[in-house]
């Protein structure tokens, strides 16, 4: 008699159910595994985007204080500073065209920075002493010195008005030796950083200046 090695009734609706079964947990197990190499990757790519913002915006803010100490050559030699006020004595470090195109490819309108600085500065109430703002300085960081010894795509531009704190009712006259700074630090990607300065004029000392004050805005 041959031995009957057929599967036992039923047997083989099993086997069909646990490899339905094994191919659904790989189906899922590779879902999951998916799911976790695209959160790995988008955590990478956002805490590079991170990384990269804030070395854009470290750069902008070292533009904006290098500006700053830029002028401070050219604020030094002046007996007064009502030419500055003015608008008739500009720095030495006046780079290019007043359109430049910046780090991101936009094109930047100093005249129509310089306006919105005013109409800001105007909104502050302080009446006839309301500061005047006069474009001073403007360029790339790379030209602040020569001999391309700066590498670095930023631009900066400077501002400057009299101090808010004088009462005198003559924005365009400096009567206590106080200048306000404003400086712009424009970097890539839309980045930029703002800082401003107080500077006085050091008594008993010809042609010495000093900081009063130093903030970053924003």
């Amino acid at each position: 008699m041959a031995n009957d090695r057929s599967p036992p009734r039923g047997a083989g609706g099993r086997v069909r159910a646990e490899r339905g079964a094994a191919l659904l947990i790989a189906l899922m197990a590779t879902v999951l595994l998916s799911a976790l190499g695209s959160a790995l990757i988008l955590v990478t790519m956002t805490e590079t985007a991170i990384t990269v913002n804030y070395r854009n915006a470290e750069e902008a803010r070292y533009a904006a204080e290098a500006g700053l100490e830029r002028v401070v050559q050219d604020l030094r030699a002046p007996s007064d500073w009502d030419h500055v006020l003015a608008g008739s004595m500009r720095s030495g470090f006046t780079e290019g065209a007043l359109s430049p195109v910046l780090p991101d490819g936009t094109i930047l309108g100093l005249a129509t920075v310089t306006a919105d600085l005013q109409q800001e500065t105007n909104r502050t109430g302080w009446g006839p002493n309301t500061p005047v703002w006069r474009l001073y300085a403007y360029g790339p960081i790379s030209a602040l010195v020569p001999g391309g010894a700066i590498n670095s795509v930023n631009y900066v531009a400077v501002w400057v008005a009299d101090d808010p704190a004088e009462t005198d009712g003559d924005p365009l006259v400096d009567r206590n030796d106080l200048l306000t700074l404003h400086a712009v630090g424009y970097g890539p990607l839309h980045t930029r950083k703002v800082v401003e300065a107080t500077l006085a004029r050091a008594s008993g000392a010809q042609g010495g200046v000093r900081w009063l004050s130093w903030r970053e805005l924003r």
